[in-house]
């Protein structure tokens, strides 16, 4: 099963920044229907929690107290602007800070993952396929994703550990384009916050200017704030917070 959720997620993954895309000014109106849906796409999504994204089956979680990001990679200096802008669109919708801690050099293929910038919650790290590939494997990620990093057909691989720090590591290759890393980038920090995503369910949430760069839509803040409602508490069953979502949106 896991291999098959890996192969979906490649395929949905691939997809550029641009077809997640809507004009962030919004041309309707965000009705508290269309919210309670795209809420419980990224909430709702069974096994899948679990089996891909280390969140219990079942149960409500979500990131508190803030989230602190790592970037590896030869050109981190470069990258940070491209990071810095995701951040800051998470940041003011969730109402967490989230912060880029540090920056450093690409991990050597024999490094492991607890001794990359341990104190952050999020690692990303931008190498070689060959290399990130030989990490991956030395910290049992999932095969399926593995081999399809290793043939150029997924940009990143990415595990999580076990609840409740759920450290994230996500491994990216060197070789992608500057709009599918930064697409990566996005993907990575929703998953580190809480969101179960294989991509199209962020669609109609992320707007993207060629000029300020990503952007969530009126629909994507509506969504993120609803996230991080603090009537919506960890533990919670799927069930019940879908409902309490869903009559919050009410009131």
């Amino acid at each position: 099963m896991r291999l098959v959720l890996a192969w979906v997620m490649a395929m949905a993954c691939l997809l550029p920044l641009s077809s997640l895309a809507q004009d962030s000014s919004g041309s309707e109106a965000v009705d508290a229907e269309t919210v309670h849906s795209a809420f419980v796409k990224l909430v709702d999504r069974g096994e899948m929690r679990a089996q891909l994204f280390g969140l219990p089956a079942d149960a409500f979680w979500r990131r508190s107290g803030g989230l602190q990001i790592a970037l590896l990679a030869e050109d981190a200096a470069s990258l940070t602007s491209s990071l810095e802008r995701v951040m800051a669109i998470f940041s003011e919708a969730t109402g967490q800070p989230v912060s880029l801690i540090e920056t450093g050099a690409s991990p050597a293929p024999e490094q492991d993952a607890a001794g990359m910038a341990p104190e952050a919650d999020l690692v990303i790290a931008i190498g070689s396929r060959p290399d990130l590939a030989q990490i991956a494997f030395a910290e049992k990620f999932d095969l399926g994703m593995l081999a399809r990093f290793e043939l150029g057909t997924l940009p990143f691989m990415f595990s999580f550990a076990e609840l409740p720090g759920r450290r994230s590591i996500v491994l990216l290759a060197d070789d992608e384009p500057p709009l599918a890393r930064e697409a990566s980038f996005i993907l990575a920090t929703v998953w580190a916050l809480g969101g179960v995503t294989l991509g199209p369910e962020l669609t109609g949430l992320v707007g993207n200017d060629e000029a300020l760069g990503p952007s969530l839509t009126p629909l994507g803040q509506a969504v993120f704030r609803l996230f991080f409602n603090d009537a919506l508490t960890v533990g919670m069953s799927i069930e019940e917070v879908n409902l309490r979502a869903k009559s919050l949106l009410a009131e």
